[in-house]
């Protein structure tokens, strides 16, 4: 019979040369998934294996919206993340690189809400459904997953702000060329002072030259008549 000692040495000295044979499970270089365009919206329901995801990308400009509804039919929580061009290299990459999202929610089974793009995030920004367990949510195996995702377009500025101005701009300047031309006609309402009079008084009407008395003869006067 075989010592019980050497027979456990043994079956320890198997594993231990098992266990450093065996290459050892990167934290990383194991998720795995598609990413897929979308124009406008898309509706499907799909099953993620553990450590798979599935990706959407839209092509948001300022003021877009994506509108998003993740449900879990059948399994664990699962995550969502909203990321742009650059960081959805990282989040792909198997190299361990962090990635940075712009929106989030984590170990959820449903999973609703709206992303709006502003002048830093627009652009190709990819929803990320996430059955992975290196954050958020810890998956135990596959699950099932309704996913609607639905892009709204920015409205188109309102017209009326700029009607509103330009009428009251036209309307102040007809104004100004009225009371221009009203001035131009009527330089003043008030006459002018007459300029003094060198004589005091306002001249008068000319009259003629008043001849002076005569005198009488000079001399002795002939006799008055009988």
């Amino acid at each position: 019979m075989a010592d019980p000692r050497l027979v456990a040495s043994t079956v320890f000295t198997l594993l231990l040369a098992t266990a450093l044979l065996t290459p050892a499970t990167s934290v990383v270089a194991y998720h795995t998934g598609p990413i897929k365009a979308v124009a406008s919206e898309i509706s499907e329901t799909l099953t993620l294996p553990r450590n798979n995801y599935s990706g959407y990308t839209f092509t948001l400009g300022r003021g877009d919206r994506i509108v998003y509804d993740v449900r879990v039919n059948r399994g664990t929580g699962i995550d969502l993340y909203i990321v742009s061009a650059t960081d959805l290299g990282f989040y792909r990459s198997d190299s361990g690189v962090r990635f940075y999202w712009l929106d989030a929610v984590e170990a959820q089974t449903v999973i609703s809400g709206v992303f709006m793009a502003d002048s830093r995030t627009a652009g190709a920004d990819t929803v990320i459904v996430d059955n992975v367990d290196f954050s958020g949510a810890q998956p135990y195996g596959p699950v099932n997953v309704s996913v609607n995702l639905t892009r709204e377009v920015a409205p188109a500025p309102s017209p009326w702000p700029v009607v509103v101005l330009v009428f009251g701009v036209g309307i102040a300047v007809a104004v100004l060329v009225l009371l221009a031309v009203r001035m131009r006609k009527n330089p003043s309402s008030v006459p002018a002072p007459p300029y003094p009079s060198p004589y005091g008084s306002p001249p008068r009407p000319y009259a003629p030259p008043i001849s002076p008395p005569q005198s009488p003869p000079q001399g002795p006067q002939p006799p008055p008549p009988p």
